[in-house]
């Protein structure tokens, strides 16, 4: 990576303040790389074209803005006037293999769709980071703050049947919904429909904020259950505990059919029918999500074996977009997600059938996502940031935490780069066979755990779950899950 004198940069570009929930910890100290996988040759050239012209288009041009922190620590944007081949709006590599795909010896690993009746428990994520990713590409927030690079990263490794593409960055500036955003806009240009291009929102207006309106902290339905400075402290010292005792973590890949999903919402669907009041008028209802997380949740926790009465927290985190009427108007690009918390203890998580857990989970996010709740938690955020300088964590110290992002309504898999695809004829579609997203290699004591990752459900119906845990539990989870297999 190259760097700039950081005078030039102040003296050309234009500088814009960060959105408040851009510039949070979490999202600070996180950096991705997601790889979308096709089972097609694309065309380098059109990919990297239609990228360039993108950051043409309007405000979508702030996407090519350097990242850089002010004299008060704040995160800031700085936009340079043109981008050019000195300063590009996006990093964009290649790498060209000329042969089949099942001849690397990593590459080969990398899952697939393919219609199955069996949950398969594949391969580490982080593991792939050495053939998708580009070397010089950043690992961290602070690689981008000591050079002068874009914030977009975009590697595309070909081989002669299968392309991969890679895009890292760093959590300050896209969540799933905004890297969904990201990614369709790539695609209009790529098929030659501009127009289809959703304006792009919060240029140098933070919306979030103009949206939110004031509920004091204390009237949100976890006000009291946030942790105390006390509590707080004794939260970190277990977590060292954990990561001292159990240094490994594993990140690896579920491929659930969706035959099991179903079967598994249905049998849950009964068995709420039967034991809801034969007087209550309202239909019960938990989603494809619901149950899945109910389901992840007892497997996870069952490989942890822990005491009957620890405290679990689910945390599902939800976007707020069109709870702020926002996402109604364009494409908000930015972190817009908060979680909804589920409390529970360990031996009604492991014993209650996963209907039970699901229809808490629907009924915390049915309650926590109402407005005057999602204006709350803003409040209570911002508070407990200016008290601790950390984001509110509710429950007990001593619980297991299970947090899961599902990202199936970003509709990844549904993207289609059918004009990018090489020697055939433009017909039919060219979507993901695989969406891969991975932190950082290699993986540290301190990195996140019991993390849940949903990344969508592909064109066979298969759900994709990728999971951070223990990386000695992992043959615990795979007993589990053919456990629970039978069982449906």
């Amino acid at each position: 990576m190259t760097s700039q004198g950081t005078s030039q940069i102040a003296t050309n570009d234009t500088i814009i303040a960060f959105h408040f929930w851009d510039d949070v910890p979490y999202t600070r100290g996180i950096c991705l790389n997601v790889t979308l996988r096709f089972e097609e040759v694309l065309d380098t050239a059109k990919l990297h074209d239609s990228l360039e012209r993108l950051l043409e288009i309007g405000n979508w041009r702030k996407l090519g803005a350097r990242l850089h922190q002010n004299e008060s620590g704040k995160l800031e944007y700085h936009l340079p006037p043109k981008f050019t081949k000195d300063r590009p709006g996006v990093i964009y590599t290649t790498a060209n293999h000329p042969n089949p795909i099942s001849s690397h010896p990593i590459a080969s690993q990398i899952p697939s769709t393919q219609e199955t009746n069996q949950i398969s428990v594949l391969g580490c994520m982080s593991n792939f980071n050495s053939i998708t990713k580009h070397r010089n590409a950043p690992n961290a927030v602070e690689d981008y703050l000591s050079s002068d690079v874009p914030q977009l990263f975009i590697h595309v490794v070909t081989f002669t049947d299968t392309t991969l593409i890679t895009v890292t960055f760093p959590h300050t500036l896209f969540d799933a919904m905004s890297l969904s955003y990201f990614l369709q806009a790539w695609t209009a240009i790529l098929s030659g429909h501009e127009d289809r291009i959703p304006p792009f929102l919060g240029f140098d207006e933070d919306i979030i904020e103009a949206k939110t309106e004031y509920v004091p902290a204390e009237q949100h339905v976890l006000a009291k259950e946030t942790f105390t400075k006390f509590q707080m402290g004794l939260f970190v010292l277990l977590r060292w505990w954990e990561n001292y005792w159990y240094r490994d973590v594993e990140d690896k890949v579920i491929a659930i059919p969706n035959s099991f999903v179903q079967n598994l919402r249905e049998r849950a669907l009964q068995e709420l029918r039967a034991q809801s009041s034969q007087s209550s008028s309202e239909e019960v209802f938990v989603s494809e999500g619901d149950i899945l997380l109910a389901w992840l949740s007892k497997t996870l926790v069952a490989a942890l074996n822990p005491s009957p009465q620890t405290p679990v927290q689910i945390s599902n985190v939800f976007d707020t977009r069109a709870i702020l009427n926002i996402s109604q108007t364009g494409a908000y690009t930015g972190n817009a997600t908060i979680p909804s918390c589920t409390s529970l203890i360990a031996q009604s998580l492991l014993t209650d059938p996963p209907s039970t857990t699901a229809l808490h989970i629907r009924n915390a996010l049915n309650e926590q996502r109402a407005p005057t709740q999602v204006h709350a938690m803003s409040f209570l955020r911002k508070k407990t940031l200016r008290e601790t300088g950390y984001l509110p964590i509710v429950g007990d110290p001593r619980q297991i935490s299970v947090t899961c992002t599902n990202w199936q309504r970003a509709r990844f898999f549904e993207l289609d780069f059918l004009a990018a695809r090489v020697g055939k004829a433009c017909t039919g579609v060219c979507r993901p066979s695989y969406i891969n997203t991975a932190g950082p290699t290699p993986l540290g004591p301190h990195v996140a755990r019991n993390l849940v990752t949903v990344t969508g459900r592909d064109g066979v119906g298969n759900w994709w779950v990728q999971i951070l845990a223990r990386a000695g539990a992992w043959g615990r989870i795979e007993e589990v899950v053919r456990g629970l297999e039978v069982d449906v």
